[in-house]
């Protein structure tokens, strides 16, 4: 890949939301590398730990303010969307920043779009919802979300295709992201650590972080993407206890392996939902991630990425795991 520099020979500028997020930042990284000058989207309350010191102009604001989103946009050449809630105590703030948050991006992007190349939408696997059969779901297939996580996403993709005849846009979807910087995956490795690995009846794609950032600037630098989506995911398809047990050899851990019946993720995750109701901060593990966790195939296909963009993901899951469980150790969290 190569940078596509302006007509005046100046670098591209890039807006990223969510930069200062697990994928955001590692995306931010990436673009600098490759001589991009990078904008960032965050809020006052934003912890910037990830992107501190780095060679990023930020402006304050949110997806719900349109006089900063308008700021944000002025003058860049590309929007890579990667914001978004993936935990809330009520389902209506996934649809208000997921969705609206999404539309109020995109009017503010058309109305400053000359010279736009182009709007990348960091959507997720849950908007297309689990494989019915088994089968890799490839990006034509229906979708049938099970979350209100997966539906809000599903409409943010649906904001972004009632601007396609307007601006340059794409869509991509990973399924679930792990790597350094990510907490959601962290509590999985802890267990693990303590010598257990838990196991639960389900195939699903990974992406490792650095191949769903290799993937997003294909996605932004080809112009073979426009108006299109593409499911982004690393090598193979997985299950619980494989990662489990790769994972305990990496640790030094000879794990015992614990069936957990599906049925018993429901109480769990109303039991975690009460108390996170009474303390008043939202939780990952919740109902309607039973509800997810209770689907057996979360597999996609991403033959389309790399026929069309040239993607090939480089991380096996040993790999992966390995970069993660060491990067970890170095933070103190493991």
């Amino acid at each position: 890949m190569s940078t596509n520099f302006s007509s005046n020979g100046s670098p591209p500028k890039v807006l990223v939301t969510g930069g200062n997020g697990f994928l955001g930042s590692h995306l931010v990284d990436a673009l600098i590398r490759r001589g991009y000058r990078v904008r960032c989207l965050v809020r006052r309350t934003s912890d910037l730990r990830w992107i501190q010191g780095l060679r990023v102009e930020y402006v304050l604001g949110n997806l719900a303010d349109l006089t900063s989103l308008s700021r944000a946009v002025q003058g860049v050449d590309y929007v890579y969307h990667s914001a978004g809630v993936i935990k809330a105590l009520k389902p209506e703030t996934y649809y208000r920043v997921n969705r609206d948050g999404t539309r109020n991006l995109l009017q503010v992007c058309s109305d400053s779009r000359e010279n736009f190349k182009k709007f990348i939408y960091v959507s997720s696997l849950a908007a297309v919802g689990s494989s019915p059969n088994g089968r890799p779901l490839k990006e034509e297939s229906c979708p049938r979300p099970v979350s209100d996580y997966g539906r809000s996403k599903l409409e943010g993709e649906q904001e972004v295709w009632k601007y396609k005849d307007i601006l340059p846009v794409t869509i991509v979807r990973p399924p679930v992201i792990y790597g350094p910087r990510d907490r959601a995956l962290l509590g999985f490795f802890k267990i693990i650590q303590k010598g257990v690995i838990p196991i639960l009846k389900m195939k699903l794609s990974l992406a490792y972080v650095r191949d769903v950032v290799q993937g997003l600037l294909l996605a932004g630098e080809r112009e073979e993407s426009k108006g299109k989506a593409y499911f982004l995911i690393s090598p193979g398809i997985a299950s619980w206890e494989e990662m489990g047990v790769i994972a305990g050899e990496i640790l030094g851990v000879k794990g015992v392996r614990l069936p957990l019946p599906l049925i018993f993720s429901y109480p769990a995750a109303a039991f975690s939902q009460a108390i996170s109701f009474l303390s008043g901060r939202a939780t990952v593990f919740n109902l309607q991630k039973a509800r997810e966790i209770s689907q057996r195939y979360w597999i996609c296909d991403s033959s389309k990425a790399k026929e069309e963009l040239g993607f090939h993901p480089l991380y096996s899951l040993r790999r992966g795991l390995e970069e993660t469980i060491q990067w970890y150790k170095g933070q103190g969290w493991l």
